[in-house]
């Protein structure tokens, strides 16, 4: 998780090698990889070269989409979950990447209808379901848009 986790300010806009030192070391362990999932894709809301490495997660059978996520700071859910959380200020930088995150995970089959209880980083009240959860962080009009048409075409 050190390669993904968030290195210097300066690492944000830089093209630094830790996306593919990551993708490296994903190959070769399987420590944590529930944990390692969750902080790629909050990584990937923030900068898009993480963006493979959430895909490598499920393409090289390291882990299903939907794997049970929980975190030592109150999270409870999947990676899908995990994007949708508000931002964690100072810490993160802005999420501009969300939608393109959410339709990654969702191509990767990731179910926006499974029913589980769901809670955030910050350990707001749990929802039901990702819609709900979307909802209550505050997610922006396209990724609640591509949530519900990956519902529609899952429910008929």
């Amino acid at each position: 998780m050190v390669a993904i986790a968030r290195g210097s300010a300066r690492c944000r806009n830089c093209t630094c090698q830790r996306p593919g030192s990551a993708a490296l070391l994903l190959r070769s362990t399987t420590a944590r990889l529930p944990e390692a999932f969750a902080t790629a894709v909050r990584r990937a809301l923030q900068d898009d070269r993480f963006l493979p490495l959430v895909s490598a997660f499920v393409t090289e059978g390291r882990l299903p989409v939907d794997q049970e996520i929980r975190g030592p700071d109150c999270r409870l859910g999947t990676a899908l979950s995990a994007a949708l959380e508000s931002r964690v200020r100072p810490i993160e930088a802005p999420l501009v990447h969300r939608p393109a995150v959410v339709g990654t995970l969702l191509a990767l089959r990731a179910d926006p209808a499974l029913r589980r209880r769901y809670v955030p980083w910050w350990g707001g009240a749990s929802s039901p379901d990702v819609l709900a959860f979307a909802i209550a962080n505050g997610c922006d009009a396209a990724t609640l848009e591509l949530l519900t048409a990956a519902r529609q075409r899952l429910l008929g």
